[in-house]
């Protein structure tokens, strides 16, 4: 029982527990945000405007970001963006308190949110692989996912949701907290967590043939926009990658419409209050707990390959299945479902790319694959809203709101049978023997 939790090192323990206060303070903000839009407006549009403004960092920032994890100590790049989200949850619950915010004020404290959050994850999934060995990345990935997960998706919605009906600020203080307390216990990772970059000449951690090594390798500084092309054309070239990563912004694009009016689908279809909604998300994460750590065991038993495949199958019917019920309690079944195979996309995927992508690009491959992929919530966003707008108009309001699902469910078996030949077994099983011999 306990052989899965070895191996894994004092560090990684305290960047879990770091990620557990945080993910906390986030799970609590996931129902508490958009219940203060839903106070300010009751457009759809507008409520999309704070969902929209956390992610497009993700579009405009990733690719900076990721040259300068790559640059920098990423544990003091953790901390940094930390310290400074804790101050713009702090400044949301001071404004709720003195009843001054406003949607734009809420838009530019989503943009600063959003950037400490690009900066942070970014950070924070490059500095595994140095307190994590290769071989145990599946199972710290799990693991971590599975506190991630529990925290933000399980307890704190239901937490959020008790705390809204004490005050709507309390919430965001609690989340200023929580980052605090990240920040406190990345602190106490010891030593430097600055990239690995090889000696000219020597063979470097990026590979001799390597599309990028040159960039990778060099000693001398490079620009930043130098660096960042090097970690696009890395991802490009590498098709197995290359299509993950147009997967996920494929179905992130998608599954962001459905967040931009999840509450409205909750108040207005599942006839749900702040309660009621706090515990449908957290029954519907309870599927997500379970299937970060069970991942590495279905990737086992049935392949890497085989893995990411059925998570796409299964998320499509789940999300028919939610597009077409007003049940919560059928609603939040096939929520858990999905949350199941999306939480083992993850883990699979992520482990994936820290074990085959070199020390010292890293950081700019996974911004790269962050630009595409998160950037997508940026144009999935504000399609829900239009989306739901307008089928309002022509369906009637509840038809409108179920559409959003509907379309997402289409959008994954396209993007399946597209990709379907690339992400088998025997591919991932090739890329991983390619990075392990440099090439």
């Amino acid at each position: 029982m306990f052989r899965r939790f070895t191996g894994l090192g004092a560090g990684y323990w305290k960047l879990l527990a770091a990620t557990g206060f945080s993910g906390l303070g986030d799970g609590v903000s996931l129902i508490a945000y958009p219940w203060l839009a839903s106070t300010l407006t009751k457009n759809p549009v507008l409520i999309a405007i704070f969902p929209f403004a956390v992610q497009l960092p993700w579009l405009l920032g990733s690719l900076p970001a990721g040259a300068l994890v790559d640059r920098l100590d990423r544990r003091v790049v953790m901390v940094a963006m930390d310290v400074g989200r804790m101050a713009v949850a702090a400044v949301v619950g001071v404004t709720v308190l003195t009843d001054t915010v406003t949607i734009p004020l809420l838009f530019l404290l989503a943009l600063l949110t959003g950037t400490g959050n690009v900066l942070f994850e970014t950070a924070s999934q490059t500095i595994l692989p140095s307190i994590v060995a290769k071989d145990r990345l599946q199972r710290a990935n799990g693991t971590l996912w599975t506190m991630q997960w529990m925290v933000s998706q399980f307890i704190g919605p239901a937490l959020g949701g008790a705390l809204i009906g004490a005050s709507l600020a309390v919430p965001f203080l609690f989340d200023a907290g929580s980052f605090a307390a990240s920040a406190a216990l990345v602190l106490l990772l010891a030593g430097a967590y600055r990239p690995r970059r090889a000696a000219a000449g020597s063979a470097a951690s990026a590979g001799a043939t390597d599309p990028a090594a040159p960039d990778a390798a060099a000693p001398a500084r490079t620009s930043l926009r130098q660096e960042i092309a090097a970690g696009l054309r890395w991802l490009w070239r590498h098709r197995l990658l290359r299509t993950l990563t147009l997967m996920a912004a494929g179905s992130n694009g998608a599954f962001s419409m459905i967040i931009v009016i999840q509450v409205f689908y909750a108040q207005e279809v599942l006839d749900l209050d702040a309660t009621g909604f706090g515990i449908l998300l957290s029954g519907i994460a309870v599927g997500g707990l379970v299937g970060s750590q069970l991942a590495p065991d279905v990737a086992a038993r049935i392949g890497s390959g085989a893995a990411l495949r059925l998570a796409m199958v299964v998320g499509a019917v789940c999300m028919a299945g939610c597009g077409v019920t007003s049940n919560p309690i059928l609603f939040g079944v096939f929520g858990a479902a999905d949350a199941f195979v999306m939480m083992m996309w993850n883990v699979v995927a992520v482990s994936l790319r820290q074990s085959i992508i070199p020390d010292g690009l890293l950081g700019r491959v996974n911004g790269a694959y962050r630009f595409f992929s998160w950037g997508a919530n940026v144009v999935g966003l504000p399609v829900g809203g239009a989306l739901v707008a307008v089928g309002t108009e022509l369906v009637g309001r509840h038809t409108a709101l179920r559409l959003p699902y509907l379309v997402t469910a289409g959008i994954y078996l396209a993007m399946l049978a597209a990709a379907w030949s690339t992400i088998s077994t025997a591919r991932v099983a090739e890329a991983e023997r390619a990075a392990e011999a440099g090439t």
